[in-house]
């Protein structure tokens, strides 16, 4: 199996990795602290895998979205 991204998500002083094969899907790769994370986006930059911070959209999709009635 070949990858070729990886996305990770920070939640607190941690981060959530994900793996991303190239055949599709996704893997929960690891929960890493902030140097552990610098060093897996190097590694992946170095690798030529795409390297994602989904922190932003994880958040937007965590808002609360007002009602609205239909009236």
């Amino acid at each position: 199996m070949y990858y070729k991204r990886m996305a990770y998500c920070q939640l607190e002083d941690k981060f959530v990795t994900y793996i991303f094969p190239v055949s599709g899907g996704h893997i929960r790769y690891k929960i890493l602290n902030p140097s552990e994370i610098k060093t897996a986006i190097f590694q992946c930059n170095k690798a030529g895998w795409k390297v994602i911070n989904a922190t932003n959209l994880v958040n937007k999709m965590l808002e609360p979205v007002p009602f609205k009635s239909r009236s």
